[in-house]
């Protein structure tokens, strides 16, 4: 069999699904199982969260607006940027509002969720 014509490489571009001729049951079952997936991964608590930054100055708790519109299932700390070792915590979360707690002078990312 030789090389495809460029006529030939522009019909299979332009009508992949055709090109693949008795392969589009399978297609189908592949992009409904995709559909399928990436709707209950969004309806996952965790992938609808977002980040805080959040500086602390000592020992101190810093009330903040989360903006998901909702109330939160979790608050996490993610990454500790800058300052000394410290404990990290939640004290309060409302559906506008989490209250974050530090230990010590330092810059972390929290996810809440």
């Amino acid at each position: 069999m030789g090389r495809p014509t460029q006529r030939a490489l522009r019909s299979t571009a332009e009508r992949p699904v055709q090109a693949l001729g008795g392969m589009t049951r399978e297609l189908q079952a592949i992009q409904d199982n995709i559909r399928r997936a990436t709707k209950e991964a969004r309806q996952e608590p965790f992938t609808r969260g977002r980040a805080l930054r959040v500086s602390f100055v000592g020992a101190e708790a810093k009330t903040l607006s989360h903006g998901l519109g909702r109330k939160p299932e979790g608050v996490v700390p993610r990454k500790h940027f800058s300052g000394e070792a410290m404990n990290v915590g939640v004290s309060a979360i409302t559906s506008r509002l989490v209250t974050l707690t530090s230990s010590a002078t330092g810059t972390v990312e929290f996810w809440v969720y």
